[in-house]
């Protein structure tokens, strides 16, 4: 699994999949103000915790592993992506990844001597990537109303 499949595996979980969406329009038989807002904001990580805070209103995602990793996930995807590689001190990584890293959520080797995009870019980064957004999509289906229209 490389950092290209990492990259993949986010599209997957970039947005709140849509038939969730669609499937509480339909129950409303409008668009609800919450919807529009869900959709308007660009932050994927704020649209699922706003489908959640609406649709499944009993779980906490500040207790969630899927879910914090799911934020790393986006963060690791966006310094990648969006090329955000800085000069840093060897054995350092960007501000906005740390806490992830730190906290272990973010499977890295050893950083000490090597600058963090040649630690990041290891396979083992986009194998916790994939899995994260399986894992991720795995709970969302298990807690979100089934987008069933019938």
């Amino acid at each position: 699994m490389s950092v290209a499949g990492a990259i993949q595996g986010v599209k997957l979980v970039r947005q709140p999949p849509p038939e969730y969406l669609a499937h509480w329009e339909f129950v409303a038989r409008e668009t609800p103000p919450e919807i529009i807002r869900i959709r308007s904001n660009p932050d994927a990580r704020y649209q699922w915790k706003e489908l959640l805070a609406h649709r499944a209103a009993g779980y906490d995602c500040g207790k969630s592993k899927e879910f914090l990793a799911l934020g790393c996930l986006f963060r690791v995807r966006d310094h990648i992506a969006h090329r955000h590689a800085r000069t840093a001190v060897l054995g350092s990584f960007p501000d906005k990844l740390d806490d992830c890293i730190r906290q272990g959520v973010v499977p890295v080797r050893s950083s000490r001597a090597m600058d963090w995009t040649s630690v990041i870019f290891l396979h083992e980064v986009g194998r916790w990537a994939a899995d994260a957004a399986d894992d991720w999509l795995r709970v969302a289906d298990g807690i979100l109303p089934k987008p069933t229209m019938c």
